[in-house]
């Protein structure tokens, strides 16, 4: 039993998979392609990939932080495949800062893991 959802880890994010109907993880918000950033307020970029399975285990409850995929690909350019074209151009925007906070749109979901009764 679990918080409804399946996670896969491709060394650089966990991305929310299977977000199974009326789980604790769609009650909570969850989307398919959500980055997880935090658990429970701990960044987990760095862990390995065997405690965040270990983290998520332990918990009845947890709190994540997430992201959608394409807000991280804007603001995280690792997770953006290389390109070799070039390109240049001549506008201006002043409004890059609004734009970059307004589409970063990070926020929390909380739900209790389904457990046997």
């Amino acid at each position: 039993q679990g918080f409804g959802f399946e996670v896969e880890f491709n060394k650089v994010y966990y991305i929310c998979h299977h977000i199974e109907t009326n789980s604790p993880a769609q009650q909570g918000g969850l989307r398919e392609n959500d980055i997880i950033r935090k658990i429970n307020n701990q960044p987990i970029d760095k862990i390995p990939h065997t405690t965040f399975l270990q983290m998520m285990k332990d918990s009845n409850k947890v709190s994540l932080i997430v992201q959608s995929l394409d807000d991280y690909k804007r603001t995280h350019l690792e997770a953006l495949p290389i390109h070799t074209t070039k390109s240049t151009s001549n506008a201006i925007n002043n409004n890059n800062k609004n734009d970059r906070d307004e589409h970063k749109n990070v926020f929390s979901n909380f739900f209790t893991k389904l457990t046997k009764r």
